[in-house]
């Protein structure tokens, strides 16, 4: 008889770690639970944490959702999923619309500067004046999104965006999925919200240093001829290591590299 272990509330028999770290794969293991599914040495992101498995998985997949969808199928999941839509609260959606027309706003690009970490930011400055640019060139509103603990990086953004009228938004999840729906087009680095936007199937252009987006980028867009564009300098070696400055590749990347990407984006969705 298979035994199950009891946590939070629950039984559980299987326990799937996509994250690869000491701190997710402990919890499963500490609680005992019997089939503790993850990656092999190979794919973990940090060395040793297979030790915590009872079965470790080769995968072969480049991209984070493909890996961990490799896991899914080891623990017995179908292969063939059908399509899910992000369901965005009515209310939330009003929020939205409200907010919008209060601010005189017809057209709007979502800038998104924060991060799990600074160095695969891109500077708030160039978020600034890329702002400036949209809205002396184009006309083009931008609205700064920022999460807990992030007001003082949109301060900074909207500092730098001068004259072009930029307004700083913090919502909640359903409020932030609508604002990422109905934009003109989303430019984040490699965050949450640019995921969220791609998953919702907006125009993204995403701006990658560190990281990998063959591993980390846009995973529906990039299956979508020119709705999500990734601007990355040449010849990064990339890293997962978290620094307090951005990383030197993010500085190759100009704001006109981004306002161009905007048009293109734009004129190929």
């Amino acid at each position: 008889m298979e035994r199950s272990a009891k946590f939070g509330g629950g039984n559980f028999s299987t326990a799937i770690d996509y994250q690869g770290l000491w701190k997710s794969a402990a919890l499963p293991f500490l609680a005992r639970v019997p089939r503790r599914i993850g990656f092999s040495s190979s794919g973990a992101r940090e060395a040793g944490v297979p030790l915590l498995y009872s079965d470790r998985v080769d995968v072969r997949a480049t991209h984070v959702a493909d890996k961990n969808g490799e896991l899914s199928l080891a623990a017995g999941a179908a292969k063939s999923v059908g399509k899910f839509m992000l369901a965005i609260p009515d209310e939330a959606r009003a929020n939205v619309a409200n907010l919008v027309q209060k601010k005189g706003i017809q057209k709007y690009v979502v800038l998104s500067p924060g991060g799990g970490w600074i160095s695969k930011c891109w500077p708030p400055e160039r978020f600034g004046e890329l702002a400036r640019r949209l809205f002396s060139e184009v006309g083009m509103r931008s609205v700064i999104n920022y999460g807990p603990g992030e007001e003082g990086l949109a301060k900074r953004v909207v500092g730098a965006a001068g004259p072009s009228a930029a307004i700083s938004y913090s919502a909640s999840f359903g409020e932030l999925m609508a604002i990422l729906q109905s934009a003109d087009c989303v430019v984040a680095g490699d965050t949450g919200p640019l995921h969220l936007a791609d998953a919702l199937g907006a125009r993204v252009v995403a701006i990658f240093g560190p990281t990998d987006p063959k591993r980390n980028g846009p995973y529906l867009g990039r299956r979508e001829t020119g709705r999500a564009i990734v601007l990355r300098a040449e010849n990064v070696t990339s890293t997962y290591k978290r620094e307090d400055a951005p990383h030197p590749s993010l500085l190759q990347v100009s704001v006109d590299d981004v306002f161009r990407a905007i048009s293109l984006v734009k004129a190929t969705s």
